[in-house]
């Protein structure tokens, strides 16, 4: 989303709240258009996780002198155009767009393609996994730990399957001690404890 904001088809939307006018004096928003968007009551709702979520809501002002502006004023069911706002979520976003906008956030930022992105890239396209399939935390972070081990032993094969011996020997003692360790020191984090207790009964 920060990317789609930095478009300048985005900039250029109308649609786009984030491009109007705001008078924070009087609570007021105006569109490219030249309308003014009143305040008009608070709204709570819930989404299907049960979260409580804030909005104020703003009407767009009834132009009846002019029936051009009346017209940009209304939908096409001929009802005055409302907007939504959820101050924190707007206030959490403009927070993270400013860190991200820093010197420091885009170096940060661009490591995602290299560091980040191709392991998602990865997991979905090549072990075919796209959602997880357990709820709560830990067992989240236990289905998601076996598939970043599938991982790195996918990449450990790889090693093994290169031509040349010389080569092979050295990528395998760089890589392949890491790999083991890490692996080693992770999997009491990564498996379940039902995983275990099967083994040990064995």
């Amino acid at each position: 989303m920060y990317e789609k904001e930095l478009t300048r088809s985005y900039h250029k939307d109308k649609r786009k709240v984030a491009n109007w006018n705001y008078n924070e004096l009087i609570d007021v928003f105006t569109d490219l258009d030249g309308i003014e968007f009143h305040f008009l009551r608070y709204s709570v709702r819930h989404d299907k996780y049960g979260y409580e979520r804030k909005f104020k809501v703003y009407r767009a002002v009834e132009y009846f002198d002019d029936p051009t502006r009346q017209k940009l004023a209304t939908t096409k069911m001929g009802n005055q155009r409302q907007i939504s706002i959820n101050a924190n979520w707007e206030y959490f976003k403009n927070k993270a767009k400013e860190s991200l906008s820093s010197e420091i956030g885009q170096s940060v930022y661009a490591q995602r393609k290299t560091n980040i992105e191709p392991i998602f890239a990865n997991l979905k396209a090549h072990l075919l996994f796209n959602r997880v399939s357990v709820r709560g935390i830990e067992n989240v972070k236990s289905e998601i730990g076996l598939a970043l081990m599938a991982n790195n032993l996918a990449k450990l094969a790889r090693l093994f399957d290169v031509s040349n011996q010389s080569q092979r020997n050295e990528m395998i003692n760089s890589k392949f001690v890491g790999i083991i360790i890490s692996f080693l020191f992770r999997i009491g984090g990564y498996v379940p404890n039902s995983f275990f207790v099967s083994v040990y009964e064995r």
